[in-house]
């Protein structure tokens, strides 16, 4: 049976949950290994400043253990005057995977957003060769756009 998932703002008291499935998810996705007093830093200036952008965790059933999450940051759109949110950061734990606990992040995501009111859309990057998380992302009505990133 899959467990009960529920979806909240995160909150201080997850700072080194959410900095350790960065660190893991640095790793799985890009063989790359963050330093761990970045990572921690790093998330908790989000969680100390709404204006960087917020995390969703999820936590399974009774035991309220964090099983996944995401972090929105927020790109502003003069075409639209409203707010494009950016899903970085998405990771869920191995074992929990496939028992709808990303579904889970992105309703409230959307719920989220429909109650903000100044929302016009999400965008997410994906590295190339992630085609099980291209797979999640278009099985949820996400497609490749005509732009690229470049990065410098």
């Amino acid at each position: 049976m899959v467990p009960r998932i529920s979806v909240r703002r995160a909150e201080t008291r997850d700072l080194s949950r959410i900095a350790d499935f960065n660190m893991r998810m640095a790793e799985e996705t890009e063989r790359k290994k963050l330093n761990a007093e970045d990572a921690l830093k790093g998330v908790e200036a989000v969680l100390n400043d709404p204006g960087k952008g917020f995390y969703l965790v999820a936590e399974k059933g009774n035991s309220r253990e964090i099983v996944g999450q995401l972090l929105v940051t927020f790109e502003w759109s003069d075409w639209r005057n409203k707010n494009v949110w950016w899903m970085q950061s998405v990771f869920v734990e191995p074992e929990a995977r496939n028992q709808g606990v990303f579904t889970q992040l992105y309703r409230k995501l959307g719920d989220l957003a429909d109650s903000e009111g100044r929302v016009c859309g999400f965008r997410l990057y994906v590295k190339k060769s992630n085609v099980a998380a291209k797979r999640v992302y278009e099985s949820i009505g996400f497609r490749m756009t005509l732009y690229e990133i470049y990065e410098k």
